[in-house]
């Protein structure tokens, strides 16, 4: 639960198979506990400010990470991502999940938002 930034302009890096699930209150001990609705939020967002204002797209978006999550291409395998919301990217050339990879399977059960 919680809103994460990256320390870079360019967001999160994928550069390796791997399972990633958000949405925890914190208290849980295996994935089946996670609660299923989505009162806890795990956000990844590209607003490295902090200071995006909602519905507003021209605003405080200059200084965003480009891409929120960016997969690399030499990727084999299973990705899961799941539980997150994406938001804050901003970039004019393409969306703020970008997948460049050989991934046998990408699973992203996950709402984008700006």
């Amino acid at each position: 639960e919680g809103i994460y930034r990256p320390e870079i302009e360019f967001g999160y890096i994928i550069n390796k198979r791997l399972s990633l699930y958000g949405g925890f209150i914190g208290s849980e001990s295996s994935l089946d506990e996670r609660p299923e609705n989505e009162e806890h939020q795990s956000i990844l967002s590209g607003d490295l400010a902090g200071d995006d204002v909602i519905d507003e797209y021209d605003i405080n978006r200059s200084d965003n990470s480009t891409h929120v999550l960016f997969i690399e291409d030499q990727i084999n395998g299973t990705i899961i991502i799941d539980g997150f919301t994406f938001s804050g990217g901003h970039t004019q050339e393409g969306p703020s999940l970008t997948n460049h990879s050989n991934a046998e399977e990408l699973y992203f059960p996950i709402q984008e938002s700006n």
